[in-house]
């Protein structure tokens, strides 16, 4: 599952900044595990015939793991894309690194895609009716007719110096030129998902950090991470035929998991994301308790506030548990896409954990230290091919010493 674009400021990274689904800084150690995962990942005998077949080359059963060719993983664009993903989130490199391609490379185009919008929204740089204008000009410019890149590239010259945001901006040409080598379909899917969101972040700036119920927090979760979830469904479809036969069913389910994810950012940003003037909690939320939602910061209102910490981490396990079925619907011979995707829902099962009654929430960030992140890639390689395990560490994660329910 390809993540929500991360919610934070620009110029000097802060911890919304490096925020991303729910994963840690630690995407730096973890990386090298991905790769190495990628070479060694174990495979169950009636498998490694056809896992021995290049990722290039139409495996002799219709269904197998990935029929449509893709360009090297070696090629200069790709090493290019790869590092530039390294550069704005170590973390979701580390999901796109177990991909194969073609997959690899559209995730990673559409996760840039999608930062690029981010950058507008956020960015202190300039103000909301320049950032609203570049929003407009990045819809424009990934329309089928394309458009100029000039004015992205002279917003990168207003940036910091050496930050990741000036490079991807200056690196829009080349985005969109590769935008334009997809092949019709995948391109079709990027082009609309990313437009989408583009538009709906235009709206946001505009009405500004108002959420009077839980309704209107999922409307935006909806925008900036529920279509993410489309996305990566859509082009899991295009390359896994038993997964297009279920599309129907998981593209509701995906919705879902962008929701949890998010909702699992807005706990981990809390603090950081109110200092921007942003305070990601439903009005009704905050005024169940007494207190409007800048009142849940006050040291005085602290059990108040532990009680709306707490309503926001039922509200991600109830879209996690969709999340869960999501993944136990993949097929299981397509262990690098499960895997994929187990691994966002397992880092956030283990976040939730952390934060369930936590003051750090308010004070400022609960998450996983790199020990237990590494922790948590050893022990996903086994629930790749099973919906028993997935199910089980899933739950170990997030309800330690409570008993697993069993898979469906």
């Amino acid at each position: 599952m390809a993540v929500p674009p991360p919610r934070g400021t620009m110029g000097t990274p802060s911890a919304a900044a490096q925020r991303n689904s729910a994963t840690t800084s630690s995407g730096a150690c973890a990386s090298a595990t991905a790769r190495g995962i990628q070479r060694r990942m174990p495979l169950p005998a009636a498998k490694r015939s056809r896992a021995a077949t290049s990722v290039h080359q139409a495996p002799r059963n219709p269904d197998g793991p990935f029929p449509v060719a893709g360009p090297a993983a070696t090629s200069s664009p790709m090493v290019a894309q790869r590092e530039l993903l390294r550069r704005v989130s170590r973390t979701f490199a580390l999901s796109l690194e177990i991909l194969p391609p073609p997959l690899r490379s559209w995730l990673g185009l559409g996760y840039l895609l999608l930062r690029v919008a981010d950058t507008f929204e956020d960015s202190p740089t300039w103000p909301v009716r320049q950032r609203r204008w570049l929003l407009r000009r990045w819809h424009h410019a990934l329309g089928p007719n394309g458009g100029d890149a000039a004015p992205f590239v002279a917003a990168a010259a207003q940036l910091p110096a050496g930050s990741a945001e000036a490079a991807l901006l200056d690196r829009t040409p080349s985005l969109l030129a590769e935008l334009r080598t997809l092949p019709p379909a995948a391109a079709r899917v990027l082009r609309g998902a990313v437009r989408r969101t583009t538009r709906d972040m235009a709206f946001w700036l505009r009405r500004g950090p108002r959420f009077p119920t839980e309704r209107w927090l999922d409307r935006y979760m909806h925008s900036v991470a529920g279509r993410v979830g489309y996305l990566v469904t859509d082009l899991f479809a295009l390359v896994a035929p038993a997964i297009a036969r279920r599309r129907a069913e998981l593209r509701p389910l995906a919705r879902q998991f962008g929701l949890g994810l998010q909702t699992v950012n807005v706990l981990r940003g809390l603090a950081a994301d109110r200092e921007r003037g942003w305070i990601y909690v439903p009005n009704s939320f905050a005024h169940a308790v007494g207190l409007e939602p800048a009142e849940l910061f006050d040291p005085v209102h602290r059990a108040a506030a532990l009680a709306v910490v707490d309503r926001l981490v039922a509200k991600a396990e109830r879209h996690l548990a969709h999340a869960l079925v999501y993944v136990e619907r993949l097929p299981r011979r397509y262990a690098r896409l499960r895997l994929a995707c187990v691994w966002p829902l397992l880092f956030a099962a283990g976040t939730l954990a952390r934060c369930r009654g936590n003051p750090a929430v308010v004070d400022g960030e609960a998450k996983l230290d790199r020990a237990e992140v590494r922790r948590i890639l050893r022990r996903s390689l086994p629930a790749a091919w099973s919906n028993a395990a997935v199910r089980h560490l899933y739950t170990a994660l997030l309800h330690p010493g409570q008993k697993p329910t069993s898979s469906r």
